[in-house]
């Protein structure tokens, strides 16, 4: 069966909206500074899906980040350095607006998503994060790196406090401000629980340095009960599986067995309202159009009218 229908979507309109002030770098300290865009929960302003879940590593793993890349700098770790830069060069263009929009008008640039620059930025963290870690635990680890951890989670403190004081009533809607106040406040739950259980493993370092890797291991699992709380919600959000809706059954009827994808390799999206990683659950399968993974060459071989695969066209 060859499916064709034409979606007509303005190439870039939505990432560079999207880019024009950046991507909130609360969203690593914050499991959901604005809210959550899930059911049962409130989000608004820059709250977004993909940023909030690809960027929050938390508290520790910040504070152990910071270790690491201390304990690199001592040891000359070339393997250190390399990362940082690519942090540094992966937070510019994640976090600074201006970046990522300008990188979206230069040519053969203009088709990368440069919203997932996130990933490599959050896998560096956590790789530092793994070596401050490791720092900390170590036999031969220095008074230096207890008092950067003791710094680091000193710093945090210090952070939160002033998100707490400036930047808690900031940004907020002109409808549902109290509760917008209310989601905000909560959020602070647990970035504050990390910071002082990071905090209180680091002064009892600082105490027993014999006990560094029972002090590593809270908090790796601290940095682990963080992740978990996070994702919790978005479990939680759906207590009712996958019912299908009207127009998802329409297109079960229509796809069949078959398989749905693109023709259009310059399109940025085309998930015909279902995201990718639930289609399985519908029994729909689909070619999905993200550049970041797909290979451009993959779709330019893909024709309208092809015998073993359905299509649609998402024009500019």
């Amino acid at each position: 069966m060859t499916l064709s229908r034409r979606v007509d979507l303005q190439k870039l309109d939505r990432v560079l909206i999207l880019f024009d002030e950046g991507i909130n770098a609360d969203d690593l300290l914050f499991p959901g500074f604005d809210g959550v865009p899930v059911v049962g929960n409130y989000a608004f302003g820059g709250s977004f899906f993909y940023n909030e879940t690809a960027a929050y590593v938390g508290v520790i793993a910040l504070a152990l980040t910071a270790v690491g890349i201390g304990a690199g700098i001592a040891d000359r770790s070339r393997e250190v350095v390399a990362l940082v830069a690519v942090l540094v060069v992966g937070g510019i263009v994640a976090f600074v607006g201006p970046v990522a929009n300008a990188l979206a008008h230069v040519p053969a640039l203009d088709q990368v998503n440069w919203l997932r620059a996130l990933m490599p930025v959050c896998l560096v963290i956590a790789v530092l994060a793994g070596i401050g870690c490791d720092a900390v635990a170590r036999v031969e680890s220095r008074s230096p790196v207890r008092i950067w951890l003791l710094a680091s989670f000193g710093a945090a403190a210090v952070l939160l406090g002033v998100i707490w004081l400036v930047a808690r009533h900031s940004g907020l809607p002109s409808f549902g401000t109290s509760l917008a106040e209310h989601v905000r406040t909560i959020s602070f739950v647990w970035p504050a629980a990390a910071t002082i259980l990071g905090f209180v493993v680091a002064v009892v370092l600082m105490w027993r340095p014999g006990w560094r890797v029972p002090g590593a291991a809270v908090l790796l699992c601290g940095e682990a009960t963080l992740l978990l709380v996070a994702g919790a919600i978005l479990i939680s959000s759906s207590p009712n599986g996958f019912p299908p809706t009207r127009a998802v059954s329409a297109l079960q009827r229509i796809v069949g067995t078959d398989r749905i994808a693109t023709s259009d390799p310059t399109a940025i999206d085309c998930t015909l309202g279902i995201e990718p990683d639930a289609n399985i659950f519908y029994g729909i399968s689909e070619l999905e159009t993200y550049h970041p993974i797909l290979p451009q060459g993959l779709l330019l071989v893909v024709e309208p009218g092809d015998e073993q695969l359905g299509w649609i066209g998402c024009g500019r």
